[in-house]
């Protein structure tokens, strides 16, 4: 690896963040298509750091000498509305009702940026492992079948992930859409039956029992806990403190698309359309001749704008405690 290292003289950011975590992710994704989806074939464990090892000298290579640029995990926050009001929600998601200023990404929107990243005169990109959409409650956006369909025909993308907590039930259109690309397409069950606040309100059990019944893939994640989560503010953080806070924070890999801008986390892209902080280090999808640099330059941060603002408690809380409104 030290070889293509000096040979490219790649910096250790980019290294670490662009094609590190690219061959991480791509060993994980490539591990779900085998368990999930049964495609491919199996990575035993044992040969991880191995695996990792050819799959980052892979990336680098196609980098620098195919042009090739991946996209590991993005998510697209297609509705800040929810069906909860998460205390301590990590996308902010409470505060778009109390400004009374939700953001919705119609399907022209989404269409619009999936077109965008792939063009060879825009991002450029050739490949996005996993799109995740988000919220808020995705389920509660009436044009998710077409933004599933419109992502799933598109065979520069390998899954998409769509995370809900399982209050509201699948409309028929949607599972039916689902069971066209149930190759590519899964739910991902957040279940806060942990608390009792919630009982009453949660539908998991219903919900998993129509995913059942139509054959539609799943995995649920029981949330035992959450971090506690602080308010954006100024902590003054000096910069080798905010470069080791970003190297361990567990959103640096947790690319977000919101009103046309790719933000380092949904935390940042909540807070800047929330007016809470003002983020400039964010690309910009639209009309941007620079797109496909600006993309690999925004790798290349070792810390960003918003990592100033933020501060998650080593504290753990009991998940979803819901807000008075």
């Amino acid at each position: 690896m030290e070889e293509l290292i000096k040979k490219y003289n790649i910096e250790p950011v980019f290294y670490r963040r662009y094609f590190r975590y690219g061959a991480e992710m791509l060993y994980a994704f490539l591990l779900q298509n085998f368990f999930l989806f049964k495609k491919g074939k199996f990575l035993n464990p044992i040969k991880k750091k191995e695996y990792f090892d050819k799959l980052c000298r892979e990336e680098i290579v196609n980098f620098y000498e195919n042009g090739f640029l991946r996209i590991p995990k993005v998510d697209f926050d297609i509705t800040t509305r929810c069906t909860l009001k998460c205390k301590y929600c990590s996308n902010m998601m409470p505060k778009f009702r109390q400004n009374g200023s939700h953001v919705e990404m119609s399907f022209d929107d989404f269409k619009y940026i999936i077109d965008v990243l792939f063009d060879s005169k825009g991002g450029g990109l050739n490949r996005i492992d996993i799109i995740q959409l988000i919220g808020g409650e995705p389920l509660l956006h009436k044009q998710l079948p077409e933004i599933i369909e419109y992502a799933a025909k598109n065979d520069k993308i390998g899954v998409i992930k769509i995370i809900t907590n399982a209050t509201i039930l699948p409309s028929e259109k949607l599972i039916e859409t689902i069971k066209k690309y149930n190759d590519k397409v899964y739910f991902y069950i957040s279940n806060y039956s942990t608390n009792p606040e919630l009982k009453g309100l949660l539908k998991f059990e219903e919900f998993q029992k129509i995913l059942d019944e139509n054959k539609i893939k799943y995995q649920t994640m029981q949330d035992l806990s959450w971090d506690k989560e602080g308010e954006f503010k100024d902590y003054h953080y000096d910069e080798q403190t905010l470069k080791q806070m970003f190297a361990s924070c567990v959103r640096s890999s947790c690319l977000s698309i919101i009103n046309n801008k790719l933000h380092i986390c949904a935390k940042s892209a909540s807070g800047n359309e929330l007016g809470l902080i003002d983020v400039k280090d964010c690309v910009n999808l639209k009309d941007n001749p620079n797109l496909r640099q600006d993309i690999i330059d925004f790798y290349k941060k070792d810390y960003y704008e918003a990592c100033k603002y933020c501060a998650i408690s080593e504290e753990k809380v009991i998940p979803a405690q819901q807000v008075q409104m």
